[in-house]
């Protein structure tokens, strides 16, 4: 599954499978008219329709349940989406087939999603990111960049595009999930570690791209009879900047409901411990 959210506007990507919507807690994740868009790359409408890739409105009255035919625009941007100040930041690529062949494209839209500037970037998988954070204390984004066999932290120029390796290539037996940018700027990022199926919550030092463990991820308020699984696809953080709290979207399994779902939780980032609010539903089954 792949997954990606704009929170009104807040910015991330994702992957929704036929849904409906059920609330865990009634905690609101953003301030009364402030609304949760998020960019999807794929999902089902049902069995047989795909969802159009694009931005879509998640509102808190309906439990975060999408219009799944009715996207706000059309785009597939799997390199990641993130909003600042009006403005929203997409890096468009074809992600299907061979990424060292593939240009991307960096894009700017209005809050209203009028297009305002485009910037072809550099091939050979020196710009294919997966993730994006907006540093609000220096206006530059972040992001975590792959190769085939690599994984990098990127800082973007983001009236241009134009990226940079901050970092080395991170530990090949983990698999980078998703970057989030705090109010105060702090960078942290989830990951898995391959070997042992585990997933941790980290910081990342913006000087250099090193990556320090805050710690593996526990979980609270699940669904009632189910553990944590996080399927591993393409998903998202970010940050309620009025609060300074972390969100976390993400593919998941429920035994419970015998059905892929898609979670929305609160990140502790002292304690890696995730609270689970609300969960989308696959209902064809």
């Amino acid at each position: 599954m792949k997954r990606n959210i704009l929170a009104s506007i807040a910015v991330a990507t994702a992957l929704i499978a036929p849904t409906t919507a059920n609330a865990l807690s009634d905690e609101r994740i953003s301030m009364e008219g402030v609304d949760l868009k998020v960019q999807v790359t794929y999902g089902m409408i049902d069995a047989y329709t795909n969802m159009t890739s694009g931005f879509y409105s998640f509102p808190y009255e309906d439990s975060f349940m999408p219009d799944k035919t009715s996207p706000e625009m059309a785009i597939y941007a799997p390199g990641g989406a993130v909003y600042h100040d009006g403005k929203i930041y997409c890096n468009v690529y074809d992600d299907s087939g061979n990424l060292q062949s593939v240009v991307p494209e960096w894009r700017i839209y209005d809050k209203d999603y009028n297009l305002l500037y485009t910037n072809t970037l550099e091939a050979n998988c020196m710009c294919t990111t997966s993730s994006l954070a907006y540093d609000p204390t220096t206006d530059i984004i972040y992001g975590i960049s792959k190769t085939y066999a690599e994984s990098y932290i990127v800082k973007v120029d983001p009236e241009t595009g134009t990226m940079e390796r901050i970092s080395s290539g991170l530990d090949p037996l983990n698999k980078y999930l998703a970057i989030a940018c705090s109010p105060t700027g702090q960078l942290y990022c989830t990951y898995l570690d391959v070997m042992t199926d585990v997933i941790y919550l980290a910081k990342i030092r913006k000087s250099d791209g090193r990556v320090a463990v805050v710690n593996s991820i526990s979980a609270t308020g699940l669904i009632a009879d189910d553990s944590f699984i996080n399927d591993g696809g393409k998903q998202a953080m970010f940050f309620n900047n009025s609060t300074g709290k972390l969100y976390w979207i993400y593919g998941s399994g429920s035994y419970t409901l015998d059905d892929d779902i898609t979670y929305i939780a609160e990140v502790n980032t002292t304690t890696a411990l995730v609270d689970h609010l609300f969960y989308i539903a696959d209902d064809f089954n």
